[in-house]
């Protein structure tokens, strides 16, 4: 979920200074849903569903410059690192047992 939320981050923000419209479902990350599967702690099927809330969460603060599902860590360093709010997570992994 962390990974999706970054990369979602950072492809929204991209798409709105490149002013494309607003539709993370097109971006590649999003459809892959790979990204940083390392195949060790998660079935791949469950990695995707939960790299693709992030994403898509991630995706919209990024888009729309806000910080509503995660916040910047400050720790310093080159690369833009986001953390996803532990209520995002905690509501869709309860959404998630709730549906099973």
């Amino acid at each position: 979920m962390q990974t999706g939320y970054n990369e979602g981050f950072r492809v929204g923000r991209a798409d709105h200074e490149d002013r494309w419209r607003y539709d993370f479902r097109s971006a590649f990350a999003y459809q892959d849903a790979n990204y940083g599967y390392d195949g060790r702690y998660v079935a791949q099927d469950e990695y995707h569903y939960y790299f693709r809330e992030g994403f898509e969460r991630g995706y919209e603060d990024g888009y729309y410059g806000r910080q509503e599902y995660g916040r910047k860590n400050d720790r310093g360093g080159i690369n833009d690192e986001w953390l996803i709010a532990g209520a995002v997570v905690a509501a869709i992994i309860g959404y998630e047992l709730l549906t099973d």
